[in-house]
């Protein structure tokens, strides 16, 4: 049942861009500020498109899977 509920979620693509406003929602017309906030939601097949500029570092924290993997760009 699980596994049924995660092959039918929609791939997502967030965006990043450093000179976003803290608290935006990750799409493209309201950025994450930071990668963390992006890699903290990305799940298996998502996509994270980072903007040029500076950032921290940050820790992935959901894995991808075979074939669908949390994609930073």
């Amino acid at each position: 049942l699980a596994l049924a509920a995660a092959e039918a979620r929609a791939q997502q693509v967030f965006y990043v861009d450093d000179n976003a406003a803290a608290g935006g929602t990750g799409g493209s017309g309201d950025p994450f500020q930071t990668i963390q906030a992006a890699a903290n939601l990305a799940n298996a097949g998502d996509t994270v498109i980072v903007r040029a500029g500076t950032y921290a570092g940050f820790n992935v924290v959901h894995s991808g899977a075979l074939g669908a993997p949390v994609t930073f760009t």
